[in-house]
């Protein structure tokens, strides 16, 4: 796996860029800068922007106890479930690096090249080509889940 990267932590935020091919097991490695931080689990899920989020363990907690708090009618049910399809727990293996799930992978277009960026509080991989069209552009979905969760003001998304 070839990696070009500019890693970062700052304040212990997850920062930089790095360029990645997944290995013949579906796995990425996890920039070195960021190990520490993110611990040895993290949790995965498709992002509505066609990325794959992850999260540490305390972020994790905070995005699903809101979802779960906001689960009390049939529409806000179906959010949830899009929220949790294919989402997992990882390990981070002692050479940092964590296994993507074949689920995931295909909902975001996910074959071999990827980028791996740091957003702050969170890791998102992108299919590079994907990567290079905007990721910035936000999705335009009405039944966002991402769209109605309120951080923790001591979160910076």
């Amino acid at each position: 796996m070839g990696i070009e990267t500019n890693e970062n932590m700052i304040n212990g935020q997850f920062i930089g860029t790095s360029e990645q091919k997944t290995d013949e097991k579906n796995r990425i490695i996890i920039p070195v800068k960021w190990r520490e931080n993110l611990g040895p689990t993290c949790y995965l899920c498709s992002a509505p922007e066609g990325c794959i989020f992850v999260y540490t363990p305390e972020q994790w907690r905070r995005v699903t106890d809101q979802i779960a708090d906001r689960a009390h009618n049939m529409a806000e049910r179906a959010r949830q479930r899009q929220f949790y399809i294919g989402a997992t727990d990882a390990n981070v293996d002692r050479q940092g690096r964590v296994t993507l799930p074949p689920i995931l992978m295909k909902r975001v277009g996910i074959e071999k090249e990827i980028v791996v960026n740091g957003s702050g509080n969170r890791i998102e991989i992108w299919a590079k080509d994907r990567w290079y069209l905007g990721p910035a552009n936000p999705s335009t979905g009405e039944n966002d889940v991402f769209d109605e969760i309120q951080y923790p003001e001591d979160v910076n998304w």
